[in-house]
Parts: C-alpha cells; structure tokens; sequence
C-alpha cells in the first residue's frame, strides 16, 4: 500500500469564468506556505485534452507525498482574479466555486 497522499481538485461554475474552469491555473503549497516558492508542491491547468482525439475530466490530479494538510490557490484565466483555500485536508476531490 501506498502511503503518499494526493489532492484532486475541480473548478466549477465561478462567476466570469467558463463553467468547468478550463484555463484556471491551480497550485498547491505546503499548508502555510502560500506563495512561497520553496513551498510549492506542484502546478497544473484545468484542461479536457492533452493531444490528437484524446479527453478527459476537468479535474487536476495531484500527489502530496507525505503532506496531509495543503494551501491552494486557483488562478482564473481572463485576469479574473484568484481564489485562495487554506488547510485543505489531502485525499479527496475539492471544488472549487
């Protein structure tokens, strides 16, 4: 059995942004270290397809390591701002909205 925690995370219907939040930059830090590059665990966009007749969810998939508890933060595309979560608990999917 694998001991390492991982993190799912949807953006879903938020206001001025498509409504699977196609386009959306999240990032995960260590829990307290928002913005912090040395706390950066990892970073995705939100997308449907990786290549020629290929799909898939809009959800960004994330491993945490050993890190339970995680910050995360969803940059919206179009400069429609950003939105933070704080304390997360890992090994569950997250909507964002």
């Amino acid at each position: 059995m694998n001991p390492n925690n991982w993190l799912k995370v949807r953006v879903q219907n938020v206001k001025g942004v498509n409504r699977m939040g196609l386009g959306s930059k999240v990032r995960i830090y260590k829990e307290g270290q928002l913005g912090e590059a040395e706390g950066l665990i990892g970073s995705n966009e939100v997308c449907v397809s990786n290549g020629y007749a290929s799909g898939q969810t809009a959800v960004v998939h994330f491993g945490l390591g050993e890190n339970s508890t995680v910050d995360v933060e969803v940059i919206l595309p179009h400069n429609k701002g950003k939105i933070v979560r704080k304390g997360i608990n890992a090994n569950q999917l997250v909507t964002i909205n």
